[in-house]
């Protein structure tokens, strides 16, 4: 299976695996792993509306971004601190989904 590099991590194409996690199974991956610098977590898309065109979203844990170079064009992206229970629901957009 061909993974492809990015930022010396490697991401395997959703469509060559699925695999389930719990949060506290993937806080252990994550705190426990010695092969990669780091872990990221992500929840399937799903289709939602942006003031009525269709549109895709989906949940990543906060160092998603983070742990893949990207930066924000204007405001923020996501944080560990936004992971944490009881918090502000945080929405990023893509440029697309700005316009």
């Amino acid at each position: 299976m061909d993974g492809l590099r990015v930022n010396e991590h490697v991401a395997i194409p959703l469509a060559e695996i699925e695999l389930k996690f719990s949060r506290s199974e993937y806080e252990a991956i994550r705190r426990d792993t010695n092969v990669f610098t780091d872990v990221a977590a992500a929840r399937s898309s799903f289709p939602t509306r942006m003031d009525g065109r269709p549109a895709v979203g989906m949940f990543v844990s906060g160092n998603f971004f983070d742990l893949l170079g990207v930066t924000a064009a204007r405001g923020r992206t996501l944080s560990e601190a936004d992971d944490e229970n009881g918090g502000r629901a945080v929405v990023v957009l893509s440029h697309q989904g700005w316009e």
